[in-house]
Formats: structure tokens, sequence, C-alpha cells
């Protein structure tokens, strides 16, 4: 009542310019509230998209927000897949396709190493020669290999300018005993490939079964179907590996085992001690089931 009757004493214009001050005060008391409706209300009508950021008017509501996963879909690109299949050619493939086919870097050293060892992809055959590359590999990239129909597809012709002295034979040739003559009398297999083939023997220590002369570079699978049944193995004879005792680079010398490998053995025998069997090497995590299995006949453990 107190205050009623000082405000009934106030004169007209006092009382008016009161009534204003406290319209004003309230309005701006309001305008936050006022403010936030406004924007919720127009929400669905402002543009959340990257391109449209600096069209937000300034002095915009701090407490508004939008999608931020709409600027990290435009923003961010997607995760590369682990592999990527295309179209290639195997033959001087760079590391970083062979990489995107999704081949290990161990699988793709074995790969250049027959590259630099002379090796050439004439065919998808020679391909699934690779021991890195499983049958389940090859078959997944099998529909993509590509080779060039004038230089890659065709085997060079090996011709033996010599006159033969003797005729050819069916058989049978010791494949382990047989020099570069015995193997000349073999239809199709000429001076070149028979010291081709005598020197792989060399280089391996002795063949263990029939199907490496298909490793030996330039045998195709149809002259190794033209040829091997003229072709046994009495005795294996095999120069084995002391695996216990050779350094890197003696290891590396036998063509199924790559540097990286020779390291990877020799730093394990360091670390553990000797090897008893084959089994050791098993625990070596980056060599292959295939590596193991082809260098198996070639190491001694003693």
């Amino acid at each position: 009542m107190k205050r009623l009757s000082d405000f009934l004493a106030l004169t007209e214009r006092e009382r008016r310019g009161f009534i204003v001050l406290l319209s004003l005060i309230c309005f701006i008391s309001l305008m936050p509230f006022g403010y936030k409706a406004y924007l919720k209300r127009n929400q669905s009508d402002i543009p959340i998209h990257w391109s449209s950021l600096d069209e937000i008017v300034e002095g915009a509501s701090p407490s508004y927000s939008f999608d931020e996963s709409f600027l990290e879909k435009e923003t961010r690109p997607e995760k590369a897949s682990k592999e990527h299949l295309f179209p290639f050619n195997p033959n001087d493939l760079p590391i970083e396709k062979w990489r995107a086919l999704g081949f290990s870097d161990k699988q793709i050293q074995v790969i250049k190493n027959y590259e630099t060892k002379g090796g050439r992809f004439y065919k998808k055959e020679d391909v699934a020669k690779i021991y890195a590359i499983s049958e389940k590999e090859f078959r997944r990239i099998e529909p993509y290999l590509r080779f060039d129909a004038q230089k890659e597809h065709k085997i060079p012709v090996v011709r033996d300018n010599k006159k033969r002295e003797t005729p050819y034979v069916v058989g049978p040739v010791d494949i382990n005993k047989a020099d570069t003559v015995a193997f000349k009398r073999l239809k199709g297999i000429g001076s070149v490939y028979a010291a081709r083939i005598v020197k792989f023997r060399e280089a391996l220590g002795g063949f263990h079964h029939v199907g490496q002369i298909k490793e030996v570079y330039g045998i195709s699978d149809e002259l190794f179907q033209a040829i091997h049944e003229s072709l046994i193995l009495e005795e294996k004879n095999i120069r084995q590996l002391e695996v216990n005792r050779l350094e890197v680079e003696e290891l590396a010398k036998h063509p199924y085992i790559s540097k990286k490998e020779a390291s990877l053995i020799v730093n394990y025998r360091m670390q553990h001690g000797v090897f008893q069997s084959i089994e050791d090497l098993k625990n070596i995590y980056a060599l292959s089931d295939d590596f193991l299995r082809k260098i198996a006949p070639y190491l001694r453990f003693n």
C-alpha cells in the first residue's frame, strides 16, 4: 500500500516516465527467450552444410548447433579398402600396386627376387608358379591378369643353330644325373634350356621331385607336358644347407631363399638358439607355409 501511495503521489509526467522505463526493462529481459523461440521455429529453413557456414548471420545464438556428421562426410574421405583389384600386368609392377592388390611385403620381395634373376611372366600359369602366391590368392587375381600380346604372351623360341649329333629320345632321363647332352636329346630342349636346367639344379642342390623342372625359366607347361614322361628321379642326392651354421649371404644364394627370409632365419637363431627341426622355423611367423614346404628338403638340422 505504501508503494502504491508513493506511486500516486508522483506527478503525471513522472508516472508516465516510470511506466515507459518499466516496459523497456521487461522488453529487454524477454528478448533472449523470444530470439531462441524464433531460431527454433525457423531451424528447418537454415541450410546446414559446409558451403553455407559463411552465410549464417553474425550474432547467431552460441547454443545453436548443427549436424557435424554431415561435415565429416564431406571433409573426411572414406578409408581405402585393404585390397583393390584392377587389371594389371605382373611384369615390373611397382611395389605400391602389389600392395594395393593385397599382397604382403614378404610376398612382393619374392616376386621381385624372381624378376631380378631374369624371371618374366608370359601367361597366367607363370604367376601361379610363384610359391609365395597361394592357390587361393592366384584364383583371386587370375581374372585381372593382363599380358602384352606381342611382348609377353609368347615365350621366345630358342633355336639351336648347331646340328644335332644325337636323335631325340623318349627317355628315361634322370634329372639329377643328366648333363646338358642328355637333356638336349629331349624334344623341345635345346642347348639353352639344357644349360638352364643344369644351372638351376646346381643352385638348388639337386631336384627332389620332377615337377621342379617347370620352375626353370622358359619351360612352359606345354613343353613340360611333352617331356615329363621321359623324366625320372632315381636318386635325390640333395645337397642340404646347414641352417644352424650358415650366415645370411650364404643362405640367400639358394633360389628359394630371399635375403629378407635369410635374415629372419639368422636373427631368430641368434636370439633363440639352434633349430632342431623344420617345426622350429614355423615359430618365425613371417615365413609362409609355402616357403617352408619348398625349402624343407634343402635344410639340415644338426
